[in-house]
């Protein structure tokens, strides 16, 4: 999905129309369509809400940003809502928990493995917001296969001694 919403920036400059596209999870931003890149959020990270009380908006918190976006019509809202959850639903790993029991012996097990993983969303969402000469840089190419490799593994060993 695709098209213009409106994105709150700061009490000085309001709401500014940008350009969304929805692709593989990721909800992207720019200007104008074709124009580069202002920013991405990844969705699997992502808490997407309806605005309590105004119908045309919508939430988006990923634990380090909120995005406030406004639609034309309370139709066009709708369906960035049904659309940005289902993208979320879609492209979301398996759960972080999945196959460890939480138990007396174990609970914070499972909260660890849950902030892991929303450390590691937060992580790539923060290296796509980088400007493309350094999200090349192959020592953080490295670094980000490192968090990768070590939310994997701990959620491996976890699962498998249930301790």
């Amino acid at each position: 999905m695709e098209g213009f919403l409106q994105k709150w920036v700061n009490y000085i400059y309001g709401w500014k129309k940008r350009y969304f596209i929805l692709q593989d999870g990721v909800l992207m931003y720019c200007k104008e369509k074709g124009q580069r890149r202002k920013g991405a959020v990844h969705l699997n990270v992502a808490e997407i809400l309806a605005h309590p009380k105004n119908p045309n908006r919508l939430i988006i918190n990923t634990g380090c940003t909120i995005l406030h976006l406004q639609a034309d019509s309370k139709a066009v809202a709708q369906s960035w809502l049904v659309a940005l959850r289902s993208a979320k639903q879609a492209t979301a790993p398996p759960s972080a928990t999945e196959g460890v029991e939480e138990t007396a012996e174990n609970p914070r097990v499972t909260q660890v493995l849950v902030r892991l993983s929303g450390i590691q969303g937060a992580f790539e969402e923060k290296l796509d917001a980088l400007p493309a000469k350094y999200r090349e840089d192959p020592m953080l190419r490295e670094l980000v296969q490192l968090a990768r490799d070590f939310k994997v593994h701990f959620t491996l060993v976890y699962s498998r001694t249930g301790t």
